[in-house]
């Protein structure tokens, strides 16, 4: 899939951001504080812009053992500029590596947790997008309401719509041989049904808590305010697909494309080279680096 480009010191920026990443700040602040949420959350796009200075002279420095210097310091050296990782692309390994850091953090801890001295209600499992907004398990819940998979008419409608983009997209590819036309009529058709999900996110059901406690016989579960449930429930059916579209599309989908454009443009490892029917001139050396 690779290609045989993602080679071992991409793997490792990737890697080191992925598993401490934006945990980092935790060792000198408290898990409330606003500085760490800012940190392990949408502001790790910002820090690892300065991290990666630090990991782009890590991983394109050398020690020659034959140069003299009054410091070890000394013989340290940078490696010619054509076998350097570019900033641009240890940037993208350090944000994909704390965004993936994230995804796991969100499935794998409560949202709040109580922490004795620290206080109640502390938040854990979450991600931060300034003010009172959270991003957490709780909230991907929250998009959907229990039990779910509901036959509402406007969920029925959604669906019928939906199935019918996916026929027209499929034709549409047929139909001009091409697979980039379908590809392009599904995310099309996905972006309108997202889009329609995102407007009635935002829209109360007048008396919902009336209508479900009516439909339910006030047995049913609403990880939301019940107050203001919003209208995006009878297009859903009562599914939370909303909350997971949003949460795979910025930790698991943002990770993999710029993984992706991170390492695109590297040379293959040797033992990855093309064949020799496949090269056209001369076989580009794969970099020391990738070794």
């Amino acid at each position: 899939m690779t290609e045989g480009k993602f080679g071992i010191k991409p793997a490792f920026v990737y890697i080191v951001n992925n598993v401490n990443g934006p945990d980092i700040i935790g060792a000198f602040l408290s898990y409330n504080d606003p500085i760490y949420l800012f940190v392990h959350g949408m502001g790790w796009y910002l820090v690892a812009a300065m991290m990666a200075i630090l990991w782009y002279y890590l991983m394109n420095g050398k020690i020659e053992k034959h140069r003299s210097g009054p410091s070890i310091f000394s013989r340290i050296q940078m490696v010619e500029k054509e076998e350097r990782l570019k900033y641009w692309q240890i940037y993208l390994f350090c944000a994909a590596g704390g965004m993936s850091h994230l995804f796991i953090d969100i499935i794998g801890h409560p949202a709040y947790i109580h922490a004795g001295t620290l206080g109640t209600d502390i938040p854990w499992g979450v991600v931060w997008f300034g003010d009172n907004a959270f991003l957490s398990l709780d909230w991907i819940l929250s998009t959907g309401l229990f039990p779910c998979g509901q036959a509402y008419i406007p969920a029925i409608i959604l669906t019928i719509g939906f199935s019918i983009g996916i026929l027209l997209a499929l034709a549409w590819g047929w139909h001009t041989h091409k697979f980039w036309n379908f590809t392009k009529g599904l995310l099309i058709v996905v972006g309108a049904v997202f889009v329609i999900l995102l407007i009635t996110y935002f829209i109360p059901i007048p008396d919902g808590e009336n209508f479900f406690n009516a439909r339910f016989d006030g047995d049913f579960t609403y990880f939301g305010d019940p107050a203001n449930i919003p209208w995006l429930i009878w297009l859903t059916g009562g599914e939370a697909d909303f909350g997971v579209m949003i949460y795979l599309g910025l930790f698991f989908f943002a990770p993999l494309l710029m993984l992706y454009y991170g390492f695109k443009d590297l040379p293959r490892t040797p033992n990855n080279a093309a064949p020799a029917g496949e090269q056209k001139g001369a076989q580009q050396p794969a970099a020391p680096y990738l070794e």
